[in-house]
């Protein structure tokens, strides 16, 4: 939903809709990321006993999912910032931070696991820690950006028309990329 109304602002040359959009998107997806971590350290073992872990997996399972869920605020950040920045032409620039974030990422997992032999732990501590990677440099190239697409953080707010188009698009599309 953030990418299709970014792009079609941008491409209609509506600034201040770009401006709303995607400072709407940037709390939408904050809190959406936040949301979806409670829930996931709240509901990490009924999920996983849903899904029928065996006993003797569950403990490492349930410490994996709620250390990684740790990470969904940073996803969901990188996300928006993909999102827009996709919007504008610019997919080079996120592919790059992913990419740096997915190394940095085998290579801690070599380390916490390997050097500090932290397990599962680490291997959740490794992800996370390259998750907010990637969010930190998309985020910090919205900030630095001089285009109507820029992050500014005083500009933040909640257009209810806004956030209602961004989910009338991104639920839909969300729930049929589940589906598939």
């Amino acid at each position: 939903g953030v990418s299709a109304l970014t792009a079609l602002y941008i491409g209609a040359r509506d600034h201040t809709s770009v401006r709303k959009t995607v400072h709407t998107a940037a709390l939408v997806m904050a809190f959406a990321g936040a949301a979806i971590m409670v829930l996931g350290i709240l509901l990490a073992g009924r999920g996983l006993t849903a899904m029928h872990t065996k006993d003797e997996l569950m403990g490492g399972a349930v410490c994996y999912l709620r250390l990684y869920v740790l990470g969904t605020p940073a996803l969901a950040l990188f996300n928006f910032g993909n999102a827009v920045l996709s919007a504008a032409g610019e997919t080079r620039r996120p592919l790059n931070y992913l990419t740096f974030a997915g190394v940095i990422n085998v290579l801690l997992n070599l380390f916490f696991v390997i050097v500090c032999r932290m397990g599962v732990s680490g291997v959740a501590i490794a992800s996370i820690l390259s998750q907010y990677i990637s969010a930190v440099l998309v985020i910090r190239l919205l900030l630095k950006s001089r285009e109507s697409f820029g992050l500014r953080p005083g500009s933040l707010g909640m257009d209810r028309e806004t956030m209602g188009r961004i989910l009338s698009i991104g639920i839909p599309s969300a729930l049929q990329y589940a589906l598939f």
